[in-house]
Order: C-alpha cells, then structure tokens, then sequence
C-alpha cells in the first residue's frame, strides 16, 4: 500500500514537469538489501535459462532413442 501512495505521488510531480528534489532522489534509490536480492534473482534466472538448454537437449536425445 505504502508502495502505490508513494509512485502515484512521484507520477504526478514528474507529470507537472517539477524537478526532483533530494528527498525524491533518495526515495528512488535502492537500498542494498534489495540490490542484493536482485543480484541474486538474476543469477538464478540465467541459471535456470541454462538448465532449460540441458534439459532440453536431453529431452531430445531420450525421443531420438525412442524412435
């Protein structure tokens, strides 16, 4: 909830063309807990997209054997 009052708040000052103060500067940063833990999703998910290719590969192989 706290997350949509405050982009609807900083939608609407980008909207009337008024510049970004410090506060708002500091409110768009990321905080290094959430940095890390993005970090993190993007190793799994390259991951994941590489064990997709493997598996795929064997899912391949077993169908050529069964035919």
């Amino acid at each position: 909830m706290k997350m949509t009052s405050y982009w609807s708040i900083v939608l609407k000052r980008w909207g009337l063309g008024s510049d970004l103060d410090e506060g708002d500067k500091k409110m768009l940063e990321e905080c290094s807990f959430v940095a890390g833990k993005r970090k993190m999703l993007e190793i799994s998910n390259e991951l994941l997209m590489q064990n997709k290719e493997v598996v795929a590969s064997i899912i391949d192989r077993i169908t050529t054997m069964v035919d």
